[in-house]
């Protein structure tokens, strides 16, 4: 879905912010006041370069979806979010590997899918 100008102004006209995620494939074509991507697909694909939150799945599924790999993604903050399968042992497995996988990483915090976590897709 892209964004549109005409809207992002009327909502910022009565004193809103807006906040989009991408997944970084796509450039913005609106003028919004925070920015989270989430690569889906390798960093050669991605096209945006600046963003507020980065965000990056882990363990993903696709091993060209590492931290690593979007370095030069210029973001004001970084965030490593262990992958929420609904299976209990494996979410503790990808929580624990996301934290040992924080401890070689330089910058970056942990967060959690809490939609997922709640029901909420």
């Amino acid at each position: 879905m892209q964004v549109d100008q005409n809207l992002v102004d009327c909502i910022q006209s009565e004193g809103f912010k807006v906040a989009i995620e991408t997944n970084g494939t796509r450039p913005l074509n609106a003028q919004v006041d925070y920015v989270t991507m989430s690569p889906k697909l390798s960093e050669p694909e991605i096209v945006v370069r600046r963003c507020n939150s980065l965000k990056v799945l882990w363990p993903h599924p696709n091993p060209a979806i590492t931290p690593e790999a979007f370095v030069s993604i210029d973001a004001e903050t970084r965030y490593l979010q262990p992958i929420e399968t609904g299976n209990s042992g494996r979410d503790r497995d990808n929580i624990l590997s996301t934290i040992a996988k924080l401890y070689t990483l330089r910058g970056w915090r942990i967060s959690l899918q809490t939609h997922k976590m709640i029901g909420v897709e």
